[in-house]
């Protein structure tokens, strides 16, 4: 028996131009919000439920962009990022939204309101799950 310390690629519904633009993306997220991605990253996999990293980097960019790159995150912020937000943010970037995007908006909301590391000015946990819970998405 061989073995190899190869792992297997991973499935994605990204091409190459899309997987340029979420490159670009990290490159460009404020360092709070890659310190934040990071650490969902590695608190997702530490529950065995990982987020989709694609997903993830078009969150927190499209989060950053609608909060002019503060973390400062209200129910409202929230309520835009799941109407309209994240399409907009993806078509504004030329590439497909990616799956996961709802699970990666919650691993956000959890993550940053269990570490604190939402800025003064936000709302509390129980607001920002609030947009969530209407539309059925918890």
């Amino acid at each position: 028996m061989t073995t190899s310390t190869q792992l297997p690629p991973i499935a994605t519904n990204a091409g190459p131009a899309d997987r340029e633009v979420i490159r670009l993306l990290v490159a460009e997220l404020p360092e709070p919000f890659r310190q934040l991605r990071t650490a969902i990253m590695v608190e997702t996999l530490a529950n065995g439920v990982p987020v989709e990293p694609r997903a993830l980097t078009v969150v927190l960019s499209a989060l950053a962009e609608l909060t002019n790159n503060t973390l400062v995150v209200t129910s409202p912020t929230v309520e835009r990022l799941l109407w309209v937000g994240i399409e907009n943010f993806c078509d504004e970037e030329g590439i497909a939204a990616p799956d996961g995007c709802i699970d990666a908006l919650h691993a956000v909301l959890a993550v940053g309101t269990a570490t604190l590391v939402f800025e003064r000015g936000s709302d509390g946990a129980a607001e920002l799950f609030t947009p969530l819970q209407a539309m059925g998405m918890m």
